[in-house]
């Protein structure tokens, strides 16, 4: 069986101590090979300097998790807004104050990160996927060319052809950045899975197996393993991080990878970071 190259990113590191804690066991563990951390939390800079002596000695990429819907501590003041909110003002209203918002936020997300971590990340993506819509998406850009960022970004079209709420609006905001990223020579993962509608009854380990069959070498994988503790109100997704982190600590997606060929590494195709991760 010929071999495919994966990614499987952990989101939310620094998102609550029990959080980055499991996060750390399984890339130490190499189960898996990307995280995205969230740098405005009370949590980041202490987990940050365990991840940079963890990434000294284990390879995996360690992405920028730009945050425009959670108010963490270290969050600036008006910056941060409902989901929603964000998505009517990304379609709408792409420049002027809307702009400066975005452009303040992603600006300050990245000292933090470069700050604690030692060094630019190696990606960028966002919380709730808010960079797709079209005003973060034009702030990401303008990031990137402010800080000549050179690692590759996150799109979020599923492969499989599966029923999903989220892939509504998701699946053709993720054609249009597609579009935008190559027309300025950005990378970007060519595949993506993982959506999911976080009920604790989900069939996880059946959609993991269903997203990765559709998907070709150099795609994403994305996972929310972790633990309680999260801030109040900070995360929907709370309740079914443990269930994720026992599957993958138990190797159950380690199965799946084995029976399809798949290969973990940590960069998309044509980036620069070295590929294998195990």
């Amino acid at each position: 069986m010929t071999e495919k190259m994966l990614i499987v990113c952990a989101d939310d590191f620094a998102i609550s101590q029990e959080t980055s804690e499991v996060i750390l066991h399984l890339l130490a563990e190499r189960r898996i090979s990307a995280t995205s951390c969230l740098v405005e939390t009370e949590n980041w800079y202490r987990d940050a300097a365990r991840l940079r002596d963890l990434n000294a000695a284990v390879p995996f990429a360690a992405g920028l998790h730009l945050n425009l819907t959670e108010r963490f501590a270290r969050a600036l003041p008006g910056t941060t807004h409902p989901v929603a909110g964000w998505a009517m003002r990304g379609v709408v209203a792409r420049g002027g104050a809307t702009a400066r918002t975005i452009d303040r936020a992603f600006g300050h997300q990245w000292s933090l990160f470069v700050d604690a971590f030692g060094r630019p990340p190696d990606f960028l993506d966002g919380h709730q996927h808010v960079h797709l819509f079209p005003a973060m998406r034009d702030a990401l850009f303008r990031l990137i060319d402010d800080t000549k960022f050179k690692g590759w970004v996150r799109q979020c079209r599923t492969d499989a052809r599966r029923r999903s709420r989220d892939r509504i609006v998701l699946d053709p905001l993720s054609r249009t950045f597609m579009r935008a990223a190559k027309r300025r020579g950005i990378m970007f993962n060519p595949g993506f899975g993982g959506l999911r509608a976080f009920h604790r009854s989900e069939d996880l380990r059946g959609l993991w197996s269903g997203d990765l069959e559709a998907m070709g070498s150099g795609g994403l994988l994305m996972v929310h393993p972790g633990g309680a503790g999260s801030p109040a109100g900070a995360d929907a997704i709370d309740a079914c991080r443990g269930d994720e982190a026992a599957l993958l600590q138990a190797g159950r997606l380690d199965e799946i990878l084995c029976a399809q060929g798949w290969i973990l590494c940590h960069a998309v195709p044509g980036a620069d970071a070295p590929k294998r991760a195990r």
